[in-house]
């Protein structure tokens, strides 16, 4: 109830694009583990994670306060959605065998752990790699400040790359104290 007072808001201040993103934001969360196809049993949540909870958040808040929508604001929703995806990465490497039985055809099931591993590097470092270049580009020191959180990258990435299932536990809250960190970096 207080999602839909708050959307209304929302959507007054926004317009049709802030009731379509919301509609589709709906949407895929009910068809993310429900419907005839759930997109976390076919391999697509990583994808719809990015979208929703990187490009989706960041460039809708962006759109709302500005009416428009920036360069700046899609760098840093791609840099916000890799961490966010590296969350589900994460927790997918630590539950591929138990989704593998239950029929969860997750990228981590499809693809196997090696595969996983390096996504999340890639995942992580993107986050990294794209803010810092773009700052660097647009001559904007302050996109160097997520360097602050490399430390942090670096520990989840050795992490993730040596342990295994619930070992991987405390690598979930990690890379989400990362995404937090970097975010307000």
């Amino acid at each position: 109830g207080m999602a839909f007072i708050v959307g209304i808001f929302l959507v007054y201040v926004g317009g049709w694009p802030i009731v379509f993103l919301g509609l589709a934001s709906l949407v895929c969360a009910i068809a993310y583990t429900g419907g005839p196809l759930p997109l976390a049993y076919v391999g697509l949540g990583d994808v719809f994670v990015m979208a929703f909870f990187g490009v989706g958040a960041v460039c809708g808040t962006y759109y709302v306060q500005t009416l428009t929508v920036s360069a700046d604001a899609f760098v840093a929703s791609v840099a916000v959605g890799a961490l966010a995806t590296a969350i589900l990465v994460v927790n997918n490497l630590r539950d591929r065998h138990t989704d593998a039985v239950a029929g969860k055809r997750t990228l981590a099931v499809r693809l196997g752990s090696r595969f996983t591993r390096v996504q999340y590097v890639l995942l992580v470092v993107l986050a990294f790699i794209l803010p810092v270049a773009w700052g660097i580009g647009q001559h904007r020191i302050t996109w160097v400040a997520v360097a602050g959180a490399a430390p942090m990258a670096v520990f989840e990435i050795r992490g993730l790359v040596v342990r295994d299932g619930q070992a991987l536990n405390p690598h979930l809250g990690g890379t989400a104290r990362l995404g937090l960190v970097h975010g307000i970096l």
